[in-house]
């Protein structure tokens, strides 16, 4: 029996509530007899005094048939000291727990502080571990005081008449009922009746719900000694690649694709799913920022509209100009974006400019105080590329090119006619201008014209993007390059030296306008982002023959990066400084722990060592799937959620791209080589931990490298350090110990068509579609049925694991 006279099995859990807006999502605590008694140590703050037990009547005065949704801290008066004027200071966090470690990790992990385990509670307080959070000061409205008990806790006074299933909303403004009896609450603010009669919907733990009130009591987060933590999520949605991101107090904590969780490459749906998890990690939000301002989109379409009438028709038109996409993000005005993520409606909502969203995301993983900026892609409001720099941080732009002059619509024209889907395949153009045994770009000269003050235009007699065509290139384009290609026939000689025409002349013009961006700046380092930023040969090109000493480019300097620059472009406008370090691309979802067994595969076996298991058997011919910690943000796998295999046979990338990715031939793949012996393999012998750059390989390193090598000799590197990334550094060196290699090959985690592997699911399905012979998650290795790698792997100090045919 449980102190409340009812018995542990009919309680309710708690279901996990992530705390919203500017809210403390709270847990209601046994109601007992003695309410605390607690003043802060400093003789200021809110006094909580001893108060009756509330009467077991319902929102108007009737009894409630079952248990009452009340909560320690309604039986709690709050009343202010003197010396603050009836205004009561911010909440201070408290952490009574005996020496219980999970406690304190759970409300850590939340966000909360931790307050030394040892200390005494306060006099007639429960002792157990919970956290209480008082209300912000200087609001007009009432306040409350939410309790957290510890996990895993049953809950007496759930109320009966709202079921398990009835989880709350990320977001919903949850307040404690009955209220302080010094603070009444006005009619306006009261719950409304169910329609059948029934109290306000309360949620499992013991809180009103007041999803139709103009406004509710806000809940302030604070720490006593620092100010409280600002998060920001931004969001990316209604293009293509949507994305949700974390950053927390001036620092990018979580990110992740929303495609992860749909399964749908490149995915642009809004991402609810990537932000409902980027609220849990992060226990909640203070604001949203987007990435696009949508009513400075749609001026300047009318205006191109009207200037191109009557061919302009069709780019009014969702068939040409994605109408659809831009009017949904008019509709996250006012209020929509937050409704459509469950939050109040009056919780912060910024919309930055699309390009800046773009470099703040390339800044985050950039030291230098002043550093020029370059950001390419295909448009974002009407902008195509922003050239500026960063001064007393802010940016300042030198000059910006505007649609239709757009070097990512170009690309995107190009990937079309060479019979590929355009804003997917545009990496394998860069594949196949390595095979090309003659590069011509001066029809191209034509088509691109690089213009003084680093500028560029775009001939429109090659191009009909600007009228909305569904096909990008002109009937002139066509005469003099060929027909389009269909996607079912197979490539010509034609086509391969298109792709290097078009590889060649986009280098040109980038190393155009960094030229003119040196000598206005006189930076050495250059953030570059943008969609065109994902082409790494020409940030190898721009690199070797450009006038900066460093180039960074962030993990995803697609528009999945710009949910994470959008956070940090409002971050910095509330003044948080830059992060002295820069981020870790590993912020998605963790690793499982438990999946189901794929088809195929023996029975699970425990690592003692899973970075020396693994090497082993790459030393030994096998491709293995490797899935540790926190998933890459970003379209590479950079060793968390990875395929790799031994860099030294050129069968092995053969089988790669047939069998296990189902992909084209002339596909590359990517090494990863330890960072403190690349200038071993690479000439430039520089940093490229994001894998942002295609660069030569040293003659006397090609035989090592040959199924990470492309046709022109040059890799996309990934240089691994242990304090970025220890496991994997681990594996690394210990395959090297095996077979002198300091490399391995590196690919993600997927096969054809899918995204990479972000829970057990997945990563079942690439085990058993792509034929791995192994699969190791964690620490835990699942190999292929009756193959040779069984009997390899005897007496290595392994232990059979406990687990069934159907899931762990």
């Amino acid at each position: 029996m449980d102190p409340t006279g009812e018995p542990r099995a009919q309680q309710a859990r708690p279901s996990p509530i992530p705390a919203s807006g500017s809210d403390l999502a709270g847990r209601s605590c046994r109601s007992d007899r003695w309410a605390a008694r607690a003043r802060s140590r400093t003789g200021r703050g809110t006094k909580l005094t001893k108060a009756r037990p509330p009467r077991r009547t319902g929102l108007r005065g009737r009894p409630l048939r079952g248990q009452t949704p009340s909560l320690d801290s309604s039986r709690l008066r709050s009343r202010p000291l003197r010396r603050h004027g009836g205004e009561a200071p911010a909440a201070r966090l408290l952490h009574r727990s005996r020496d219980r470690p999970e406690h304190r990790h759970a409300s850590e992990s939340a966000g909360l502080s931790a307050r030394d385990p040892q200390s005494p509670s306060p006099r007639g307080a429960p002792h157990r571990p919970r956290t209480t959070a008082l209300s912000s000061p200087r609001r007009p409205l009432p306040r409350g005081a939410l309790a957290r008990p510890s996990l895993g806790r049953p809950l007496p006074h759930a109320p009966r008449h709202c079921s398990d299933d009835e989880a709350l909303r990320a977001g919903a403004r949850l307040l404690p009922w009955p209220r302080q009896r010094d603070h009444p609450v006005p009619r306006h603010h009261r719950p409304r009746p169910q329609a059948d009669g029934r109290p306000a919907l309360a949620s499992p733990t013991g809180l009103v719900r007041l999803d139709r009130c103009r406004s509710a009591a806000p809940i302030t987060r604070a720490v006593r000694g620092r100010s409280p933590r600002v998060r920001i999520l931004g969001i990316s949605a209604f293009g293509h690649d949507s994305a949700a991101a974390i950053v927390a107090d001036g620092t990018l904590v979580a990110a992740v694709e929303e495609e992860r969780f749909s399964g749908i490459k490149h995915d642009g749906a809004f991402p609810r799913r990537a932000a409902e998890w980027c609220m849990r990690h992060s226990g909640g939000i203070d604001a949203i920022a987007f990435y696009h301002r949508p009513l400075l989109h749609a001026g300047a379409r009318l205006v191109h509209v009207a200037r191109h009438l009557p061919r302009s028709i069709r780019f009014a038109t969702d068939r040409g100009g994605d109408v659809g996409g831009w009017l949904r993000m008019i509709g996250l005005l006012h209020g929509g974006l937050a409704r459509r993520l469950g939050l109040p409606p009056g919780i912060e909502t910024r919309f930055v400019e699309h390009h800046h969203a773009h470099l703040w995301d390339a800044l985050a993983y950039c030291s230098d105080p002043a550093p020029a900026l370059l950001s390419i892609d295909g448009m974002g409001e009407w902008t195509t590329a922003w050239l500026g720099h960063l001064h007393q941080g802010r940016l300042r732009a030198i000059r910006e090119i505007a649609f239709p002059h757009s070097l990512g619509v170009f690309w995107r024209a190009l990937t079309q006619h060479l019979g590929f889907r355009p804003y997917s395949d545009e990496y394998k153009v860069m594949a196949l201008a390595a095979y090309a045994e003659l590069v011509d770009p001066a029809p191209l000269r034509e088509a691109i014209r690089a213009e003084a003050g680093g500028g560029f235009s775009l001939d429109h007699r090659w191009f009909r993007h600007q009228y909305g065509d569904e096909r990008g290139t002109s009937k002139r384009f066509d005469a003099y390059f060929g027909p389009p290609r269909d996607p079912r026939a197979p490539l010509e000689d034609r086509h391969f030296a298109l792709a290097a025409a078009a590889q060649t002349r986009l280098e040109e013009i980038v190393l155009h306008i960094a030229k003119h961006l040196h000598r206005e700046t006189g930076a050495k380092t250059l953030c570059l982002s943008g969609g065109v930023a994902l082409n790494s040969q020409m940030n190898g090109a721009l690199l070797r023959r450009g006038p900066f000493e460093r180039i960074h480019v962030p993990p995803a300097p697609n528009d999945a990066g710009t949910a994470a620059g959008a956070a940090l472009t409002l971050a910095a406008e509330k003044g948080s400084p830059r992060a002295s370090t820069p981020p870790t691309p590993y912020l998605g979802p963790e690793a499982p722990t438990r999946l189901p067994i794929p088809a195929g595969a023996s029975p699970p076996v425990d690592l003692v060592d899973p970075a020396d298991t693994a090497a082993e058997l790459l030393a030994s011919g096998a491709i293995i799937g490797w899935a540790q910690g926190r998933m890459e943000f970003g379209p590479r796998a950079l060793g968390n959620r990875s395929i790799l295999a031994d860099p030294r046979d050129p069968a092995t990338r053969e089988r790669i791209n047939r069998e296990i990715k189902g992909r084209e031939w002339f596909r590359p793949l990517a090494p990863a080589i330890l960072a403190e012996r690349s200038h071993e393999f690479l000439e430039l012998g520089g940093d490229s931990a994001r894998m942002g750059f295609a660069l030569p390989v040293r003659d006397a390193a090609l035989q090592q490298l040959r199924a990470a090598v492309h046709r022109d000799g040059s890799a996309r590197a990934q240089t691994v350090r242990a304090l970025e990334n220890p496991r994997f550094h681990r594996l690394i060196e210990r395959f090297s110990r095996r077979t002198g290699v300091p490399a391995v090959l590196n690919t993600s985690l997927n096969v054809a068509g899918r995204p990479i592997a972000r829970d057990g699911a997945d990563m079942a399905r690439t085990f058993e579609e792509g034929k791995l012979d192994a699969l190791i998650v964690g620490h835990r290795l699942f190999l292929r049925a009756r193959s040779r790698w069984n009997e390899i792997l005897v007496d290595r100090g392994r232990r059979p694991a406990t687990a069934s045919r159907g899931s762990e």
